[in-house]
This record gives C-alpha cells, structure tokens and sequence, in this order.
C-alpha cells in the first residue's frame, strides 16, 4: 500500500506581499500533493491577508488564520493547533520551495518510520541561488544528529518533515527571536529516529529587508543576542544531562560571546531592559574565558572589572560598524534586490 500521508504546511504571514504569491505557487506546484496550507496572517498591515483569503479561495486544501500581531512563535503556534497532518513542514512566507521538496522527503522516511526528516537549502539572493551546503550527506545517527543540534548546527524547523505528534508539550517561546534554536533539540532529543538528507529543495529568500535575519535594526539585534544567551544556557543543561562534553564547552563559549554581544549594543540603546542587563552581567562574571578570543577575553575582563568606560567605547565601535554594515546592505538590496525582484515580477 502505498505511503501517501497529510502534510501540514505551515507558513506564518506578516508584511511578505511581494513574495507570497511565489511561496504559494511553489507548494501548488509539489509533485506530491497530499498536503494542506495553513495560512496565519499575524496582523500583516500589507495586503499579505488579502492574497491569503484570495488563495483559500481558490483551493480547498488552503486554510487561513487572521489573528493580532504575536509575532513569529505566536503564529507558528497557532499552525500548530490548526494542523490535522501526520507530518508538520513549516515554510517562511518570503521563502519558496522546487517541486520536488515534499516527495523527496517522504521517500527518505522509510514510509513513515523516522520521526524527523530534515533536508538542506539553498539562498536566494539578486535571483540567484546559492548551495549552502555543498558536502552535505545523508546521517541516520541520532546521536550525532543531537550533538549537532545542541552544538548549534541544523536547528531551523524550515525544511523538514517533522511527526506532529513530537510537539505535545512542545511549543515556540513567545517574546524570543531565534525561536527555531529553542525548539529543534528538543525535538531531536524527543525522537526515536531522525535523518539529514542532502537534497536542496528549499529556497531561503535573503531578498526581503523586513525578514528580522536580516537583523537591519539595532533592536533586533539585541532581542537577538539575548535570545541566544538564553538558548545557550538551555542548551547547556541538556548537555550537562546527557553528558555531551565537547558540546558543553561550546554552549559555555557561546553563553559569553551572546552576553557580551548584548552587553556592547545595550551601550547604543536608550529603553533597553536594566533587569536582562544586570542578569546578563551576572552570569558573565562566572563565564569561563576557554576558547574566547583575545578580544572577547579582554570585553570579559572589562565586564568583571566593571570598567564602563571601556565597554562604553567599545560598544560604541561595534555600533558603528553594525551600522555601516546596515547601510551598505539597505544599497545593495535597493539595487539588486527589491527593485531587481519587482522588475522579474512586472514582466
């Protein structure tokens, strides 16, 4: 008999009007076809919701979710409960998929006896795609393949079959960024059987300047670094729990390199939170310096030292040239992104 199970494809929704019509095509073009949309508008103010509801419109396998603004996990979330799928697949609605992402897939589950089937991608940038990874092989290790994920490796939930059965109790932490980063070892540790394939049929879009990877606004940025401060150190427990040595070294150095990243950009933020602040000093004083380079050994000494000063400037340096960094990346996508995208799509 054959092995044709329901995939739940949920793609949360917010300010992508220029790409979601390229999203949505790429799923009504799967050579596989049993599979459901589920389409949560989180308070888009665009005309994203609008292109949604014309959608569902004209398939029924497509259904639509208007909810206030939650941001991210609150909408993945919401998927979540919608989804009736024996397998959940979540796409961003600014990324798109190659036809033969779902069957692929689904043929390396081995008709549904692996709990989590998880594929590689390619970037799109200026209408080009580029391999992310160009030596990736197949892994079946569930060992290996949670050492990675709690090492930082392969934990966005973007591209990958997962059983829907694995997240009960299992939800995105809402108020973080890096949400992916909170949930997949969990996952990985949840599951009986896990594979890393190398096939590429997911499309990572780096075209749309609102994405928060893109991590343009000084803000996100520092939402992001304390959302990773926070990972880290659940990563670190899980580790300490299962014993994985070499992995918790690497939690301990990135705990310090987040903290301290945080602790620089709060130098150019006025309404930043003093409670994170003084709990991201704290634990910084405790932090060993192993495997932290010269420079980051000497941020760390300053922070135990409590030389303000010092941080201050250096903060004001890592400021500038995030900013620069933002600056060059706006002109690149006004001439080769965005602009580029709109001309592809006119004609």
């Amino acid at each position: 008999m054959t092995y044709n199970p329901l995939i739940s494809v949920i793609v949360p929704v917010y300010k992508t009007e220029q790409f979601l019509d390229r999203c949505l095509q790429s799923v009504l073009g799967q050579t596989y076809t049993h599979w459901e949309i589920l389409l949560i508008d989180d308070g888009s103010p665009d005309h994203s919701g609008e292109i949604c509801d014309r959608y569902m419109q004209l398939d029924k396998r497509i259904f639509v979710r208007h909810q206030p603004n939650g941001g991210l996990s609150d909408a993945r979330n919401t998927g979540l409960s919608m989804a009736h799928g024996e397998w959940i697949y979540f796409l961003d609605s600014d990324d798109f998929l190659l036809p033969e992402e779902f069957s692929s897939l689904l043929a390396y589950s081995e008709n549904g006896t692996y709990d989590i089937v998880a594929g590689h991608s390619v970037s799109v940038k200026n209408n080009r795609m580029i391999t992310n990874d160009k030596d990736a092989v197949y892994e079946n290790n569930i060992e290996t393949i949670r050492r990675h994920s709690l090492s930082g490796r392969g934990n966005m939930v973007t591209g990958k079959l997962i059983k829907k059965d694995l997240f009960d109790g299992i939800r995105f932490p809402v108020g973080y960024i890096r949400e992916d980063a909170f949930v997949m070892p969990k996952l990985y540790l949840r599951a009986r059987k896990a594979c890393i394939v190398p096939t590429a049929y997911y499309c990572y879009s780096k075209e749309n300047p609102e994405s928060l990877s893109n991590g343009i606004h000084l803000k996100n940025r520092l939402d992001f670094m304390y959302s990773g401060f926070v990972d880290w150190q659940e990563k670190l427990q899980f580790c300490k729990q299962l014993g994985y040595v070499e992995e918790q070294a690497i939690c301990q150095k990135q705990i310090s390199m987040c903290g301290l990243h945080y602790l620089l950009y709060c130098t150019g933020v006025k309404e930043r939170d003093r409670h994170k602040e003084r709990e991201v000093y704290a634990l910084i004083q405790t932090c060993p310096a192993d495997g932290l380079s010269k420079v980051k050994r000497f941020q760390q000494y300053c922070v135990r030292h409590h030389w303000r000063g010092i941080i201050g400037g250096m903060g004001k340096i890592m400021i500038l040239s995030f900013r620069l960094r933002t600056y060059f990346r706006k002109r690149r996508w006004k001439k080769y992104g965005i602009l580029q995208y709109e001309k592809t799509t006119e004609n």
